[in-house]
Formats: structure tokens, sequence, C-alpha cells
């Protein structure tokens, strides 16, 4: 059994309640909505969300019906933004499978996703649950501010460390925070352990986001191709950066001129590969990525060592260790 296997099979019981309640609260009568909804979620991916949303309320408790429903709302709210991530990036391809926008088109995939985003919402008020509503609403925002910032930068002359970190706060870490603030929450948890809960989810979703922009360069097909969707998107990513620490001017402007002003994308893909590989980018980003790790991990150690705590721990080792 993998990491991830053996992470989830503390939580096995949880995550079959989570599944009937995803079916439940997503059900419409509408067949033509309720066929978006199937084949959207039923790509599930790591379920990376709802599994901090249930560690974090076992750290402290039992999970209660506040916790199936965070982690409902959690992984619906990220289903939602990777809908609208394809149709932004004009992705054809998600999880292996046609996008959304592939087979809808945008119109109608940007609206799947609002319509996500209000179930979400929806299903949080039907519940009562206003202290939920209180801490995704804000998040939602940032996670829209992350996404307007990425486009921004993409434009820019001098590509800004400082600017980049707080666009993945905003758009991954703000989400992952949540997921564990809401396990605490439902479970009990008194204002300083949520607080702390959050912060621990902060630091996990920083190196998420790290580790996903290093595996844009590193993740290999079966030919041993370098993936590159990032920099065929024009995503400025902390390997590139680190890049251009690390480079001498000349060849900094060169790829920078050509990033903004190439029509290549062949060629793109092989300047910038190469740029980032020769000039230790992926090692830059790995160093700031397990930084990120190793406070998470300290987080943790303040906070209660049961077998949720330790299946955390397993996590957040999962988080920096995985392949894809």
């Amino acid at each position: 059994m993998d990491k991830l296997g053996q992470i989830t099979g503390i939580i096995k019981n949880d995550l079959d309640v989570f599944g009937k309640r995803m079916k439940t609260y997503t059900h419409t009568e509408n067949a033509y909505v309720s066929d978006m909804l199937n084949y959207i979620l039923s790509s599930k991916g790591k379920l990376i969300r709802s599994l901090l949303v249930y560690l974090s309320a076992r750290m402290f408790g039992e999970p209660t019906e506040s916790t199936h429903s965070g982690a409902v709302l959690m992984e619906l709210i990220h289903s939602s933004t990777l809908v609208h991530d394809d149709v932004v990036d004009e992705a054809l391809l998600r999880r292996g499978k046609a996008s959304a926008n592939a087979i809808w088109e945008n119109k109608r995939a940007v609206l799947i996703g609002d319509y996500m985003f209000a179930n979400a919402m929806y299903i949080a008020t039907q519940k009562g649950e206003h202290k939920l509503f209180d801490l995704i609403s804000p998040t939602i925002m940032k996670m829209s501010l992350g996404e307007l910032m990425q486009l921004d930068i993409a434009r820019k002359s001098n590509f800004d460390e400082a600017e980049y970190f707080e666009v993945i706060e905003n758009k991954t870490a703000s989400l992952i925070a949540t997921c564990c603030e809401v396990g605490a929450y439902s479970a009990g948890a008194s204002a300083d352990q949520q607080h702390s809960m959050r912060t621990l989810g902060m630091l996990c979703g920083m190196a998420f986001q790290i580790k996903d922009d290093i595996l844009d360069y590193s993740s290999q097909d079966i030919t041993g191709k370098i993936a590159g969707n990032d920099i065929l998107e024009r995503k400025v990513t902390l390997p590139l950066i680190g890049a251009l620490k690390n480079s001498d001017p000349r060849s900094a402007e060169n790829v920078l001129q050509y990033w903004k002003n190439g029509k290549d994308n062949k060629y793109l893909l092989s300047l910038v590969s190469k740029f980032v590989l020769d000039n230790q980018g992926i090692n830059y980003a790995s160093e700031i990525m397990l930084e990120y790790h190793n406070q998470a991990l300290q987080q943790l150690d303040g906070l209660n060592n049961n077998k949720a705590g330790e299946a955390m721990q397993q996590l957040l080792d999962f988080v920096v260790e995985r392949k894809k």
C-alpha cells in the first residue's frame, strides 16, 4: 500500500460518509447539469482537501455533521476552481480526461463552475453552518485574487519572488489552510487550536504549490519528455525565478525576451526547461519547499500527537515526496 493509501486507511469510514454526502448535496433533477457534475466530480484526484478536513477534526475529537459538510464544501470549491482554471488556461485535459471546457466549451464550463461555487454556499446556509460560510467566503476571494495576480505577473518584465509567494498563498495555500481550520473547528477545537491548524495548513499549502511547480519540470511520461504546461501557459513559477536569480544577466535577458515575445512554443519549452535545469532552478525551489515543509512539521509538533496527528505528518511528507 502506498503512503496515501495508508493515510486514507485510518479515515476510511469518514471518506465513505463523504462520498455519500457529496452525492446527496450535488443531486439535481436537471439531467444536463447532473451529467456535467457527475463527469467533473468523477475525477476525484487525491482528495487532499477532504483528507485535511477529516484529519484535522480527528486530531481534536470525532467528526461531526459540520466536518462532513466542510469536507464536501472544500472539495466542491476546489473542483469549481479547477474548471475555471482550465477555461483561463485554455486547457483541454484535466487528470487525463477531457476538461469541461473541451467538452462543453467555455461558456458552459464557466457557468457549471459558478454553479458548484453556489452549491457550496447553499449547503453552508441550508445546514446553518454560518461559521463555515464565514471561513470560506474570504478564502474564495483570496483564490480569485491569486489567479488575477498570476495573469498580471506574466505580463511584467521582471518576475518578483515576493509577488509569486503572494500569488500561491492566495490561490492555493489559502484553501488548504481553511481545510485545516474547518476540520479543527468542526470537532470543537479551541480558537487557539483552530488558528494553529490554519497556520499548519498555510505552510502545507505553500509547500504543495511549490511541489506542483517543480513537477512541471520534473514530471515525465514514458518518453521522458518534460511536461512544461506552466511554461506554455506563461505561468511564472519558483523554479524559473530561482534560475533567473542564479544565471548571468545576458542569459536571463534572452529567456525573458522570448518569454514575452516568442511565438514558437516548442522552442520556448526547450529554452526555458534547459535554462531552469542549467541554472539550478529546481534545487532552488526544492530548498524553499522543504523549508515550508519543516515549518509545518514544527507547527504540528505542538499539537495533538494521536493517530490522526501521525497521519497528518505522513500527509505533510507525501506533499513534498509525491511524483505527481
